[in-house]
C-alpha cells in the first residue's frame, strides 16, 4: 500500500503508512505513546552460519544502530547465538535482528531469524521472549511474509512479535539489498532517536535513501562500514541468491522500498 500512486507520487511520499495485523490492536494502551529506544536495545547482525554468506551491510548496521543507541556492542558473528538473544532480550526497548532470514511460505511456524550454528531464532522461540512495548525490527529478508489462516490472522514472525509484547514491528516484504537496507536503518533510527514516531521515521528513512543514486548510495555506505570498521561495500542480497536483474534503475521500489511499519 505504501507504494501506491497519489498525486505522482507513491503513497508514502506525502503519508507515513502503518499496517495493522488485527482491529484488536486498537484498544491496546500503547496506542499514541512514544516509542522507547534505548541503552538497553538489544542488537543482532551478520550471524555465523554454515549455509550463507557473509553479510557486511548488516554487519556495519548493526554497529552503528548499536552506537547510536548507546547500548552494548552489537552480537555479530560467533556471538550472535539464540542463547545470547533470551538472556538479553527480555524487557528491552529494542529488539534489533540484521541477519538473514528464512519464510516458509505453506508452513508460518517454522519462518526464522537466522542466528549462529544452525540454532535460529523460530516462531516459537520469538513468541517466547518478554517484549513489552518493544521495537522489533527484523531487517533480513521477507520477514514480513506469512499465511493467512481463516480468523483471519497471519501467521509468522510479525505476529509472534506482537505475541510477546512488541508494541511497533519493522519487517519487510521482499529480499533487502544490503547496502540500501543498512543505509535505511541508520537514518530510521537517527529520526527514532530526534522523537518521531516509527512510521513517521522509517517513511522519512526510505525517502531519503530513494533519493541517493548509486554512486551515493555506495560512498555513504561506505563511510558507515569505515566508521565502524564494519566491512566493505557490497551490492548484494540478504538471501541466498544475488539479484539478477540488470538496468534497474536506482531508485527502483526494491533498493527504497521494502521495509514497513506494523503498529500504530
Amino acid at each position: 500500500f505504501h507504494l501506491l500512486p497519489w498525486a505522482g507520487q507513491p503513497l508514502l511520499a506525502s503519508r507515513p503508512v502503518s499496517y495493522l495485523p488485527a482491529m484488536a490492536m486498537l484498544s491496546r494502551d500503547t496506542i499514541g505513546t512514544p516509542q522507547r529506544i534505548g541503552a538497553d536495545a538489544v542488537v543482532i547482525g551478520d550471524p555465523v552460519t554454515a549455509t550463507h554468506p557473509p553479510l557486511p551491510g548488516a554487519r556495519t548496521e548493526a554497529a552503528v544502530i548499536a552506537a547510536r543507541l548507546g547500548a552494548r556492542p552489537a552480537l555479530v558473528g560467533s556471538a550472535a547465538t539464540v542463547e545470547a538473544v533470551r538472556a538479553a532480550a527480555d524487557g528491552c526497548s529494542v529488539l534489533h535482528l540484521a541477519s538473514h532470514a528464512e519464510a516458509a511460505p505453506n508452513a508460518p511456524d517454522l519462518a526464522r531469524v537466522l542466528l549462529r550454528g544452525g540454532r535460529d531464532l523460530t516462531v516459537g522461540e520469538l513468541m517466547g521472549l518478554r517484549l513489552d512495548g518493544a521495537l522489533v525490527a527484523m531487517t533480513g529478508c521477507q520477514t514480513g511474509r506469512g499465511v493467512p489462516t481463516v480468523t483471519g490472522a497471519v501467521e509468522g514472525l510479525t505476529r509472534a512479535a506482537f505475541i510477546a509484547g512488541a508494541a511497533n514491528v519493522i519487517v519487510s516484504q521482499w529480499p533487502v539489498n544490503d547496502e540500501a537496507g543498512c543505509l535505511i536503518m541508520n537514518r530510521c533510527y537517527a529520526a527514532l532517536a530526534a522523537g518521531r514516531p516509527v512510521a513517521t521515521a522509517l517513511a522519512e528513512a526510505q525517502l531519503a535513501v530513494r533519493r541517493l543514486d548509486r554512486c551515493a548510495r555506495r560512498a555513504e555506505y561506505a563511510a558507515l562500514a569505515e566508521s565502524c570498521a564494519g566491512g566493505s561495500p557490497l551490492a548484494g542480497n540478504r538471501d541466498m541468491v544475488p539479484c539478477r536483474r540488470t538496468g534497474v534503475p536506482s531508485d527502483h521500489p526494491s533498493y527504497w522500498a521494502p521495509f514497513v511499519h506494523v503498529g500504530v
